[in-house]
């Protein structure tokens, strides 16, 4: 069995943590949602809880693809958002918000959804979410 020091958990955190430049809220919405029956819409879930605020990371994965609605196409692109482990434990469907950033100011009001939620490991630096977003069709908009 590998046994990894406290000193050397300590130090992997630390560092991880030292490029967290944007500031996240991460939200969890009521487990039911509720359809309208006039329209066959899915109407936003109930109240959100707040399950966590503080520092992040947020880096693209490079990887996206091309959705067709309608005649207009949408982009659903993945992002990866890091938090510190000890941060309360976000979960899939979770919905984060970026309330800051320092190293881009274009994704300041971004807003991702969380598709899954990986492991510390041994040494456990950060708590990385693999997360989605849409980007809305140019064809939506007034030209």
């Amino acid at each position: 069995m590998t046994t990894v020091s406290t000193f050397a958990r300590n130090y992997v955190r630390s560092r991880v943590e030292d490029h967290m430049a944007a500031t996240v809220t991460i939200y969890r919405h009521a487990e039911t949602i509720d359809f309208d029956d006039i329209t066959g819409l899915a109407d936003l879930p109930g109240p959100r809880t707040e399950v966590y605020s503080g520092k992040a990371r947020i880096w693209t994965s490079n990887t996206g693809s091309v959705t067709v609605v309608g005649e207009a196409e949408i982009t659903l692109t993945m992002t990866n958002v890091s938090i510190p482990l000890d941060a309360s434990l976000p979960q899939k469907d979770d919905v984060i918000v970026v309330d800051a950033n320092a190293h881009d100011t274009a994704t300041v009001g971004n807003t991702y959804r969380v598709m899954g939620v990986d492991g510390g490991g041994l040494i456990g630096g950060a708590r990385r979410m693999s997360c989605s977003t849409f980007s809305d069709s140019a064809f939506w908009e007034d030209l």
